[in-house]
């Protein structure tokens, strides 16, 4: 899956050469959410909020479809808590991804445009932040490569663009076995990535 991801996104960058005009979308914004985790009886995990960077390429198929493959460094994860203390999150995981997103954009009416693609993610690293301490944590804690869906829609308002994307995660990003205190099997838990980004961006045009 992840070599089909990339060559969609060579292809896609391949196919604008052919363009006379090329406009790159240089965006940022915010990332709220969580790796949902199942077995959340036993373990409450809660939404977070991160950020992201993003560089976009675009090119019109037609005037009302684009192909765009969008670069990101996005920072997401998860808070873990009891459920009981005034502050439900005792710890926050950040995950650092680089992610791409071969992506189709619909102009739907005026400013307005509905965009769907893939997301595929590389975990660069993550930390664990306890109150005001943060540790790196080790590799292989977490899978490497994270799969997901994404939708969402865009307004595009002179050369600034307002987005609204969630991300849909589809493959489990680490799989945990659980025991209590007696050292009986409680069960494997499972986390995927879900998260909302809200992000602004203002568009280059380049001419051939």
């Amino acid at each position: 899956m992840k070599q089909l991801i990339f060559s969609l996104v060579l292809c896609i960058l391949s196919i604008s050469f052919g363009f006379s005009q090329i406009s790159i979308l240089i965006e940022g914004g915010a990332n709220y959410g969580k790796a949902k985790l199942t077995k959340n009886d036993i373990l409450n995990n809660e939404n977070i909020l991160g950020y992201y960077i993003s560089g976009i390429p675009k090119y019109k198929l037609t005037n009302r479809f684009t192909l765009q493959s969008e670069f990101q460094y996005s920072v997401e994860g998860f808070g873990l808590g009891d459920g009981y203390s005034p502050h439900p999150i005792d710890q926050k995981h950040n995950l650092h991804y680089i992610r791409i997103k071969p992506e189709l954009e619909l102009g739907i009416m005026g400013p307005f445009s509905v965009i769907g693609g893939l997301n595929y993610g590389y975990l660069a690293f993550a930390t664990i932040q306890n109150g005001n301490s943060s540790s790196k944590v080790s590799k292989g804690t977490y899978d490497n490569d994270d799969l997901g869906i994404l939708a969402g829609f865009n307004i595009a308002l002179y050369k600034f663009n307002i987005a609204f994307k969630y991300n849909y995660g589809v493959a489990s990003i680490f799989d945990l076995n659980l025991t209590d205190i007696q050292g009986s099997d409680l069960g494997q838990v499972k986390a995927k990535n879900r998260f909302l980004q809200v992000g602004v961006g203002y568009r280059i045009d380049f001419k051939i």
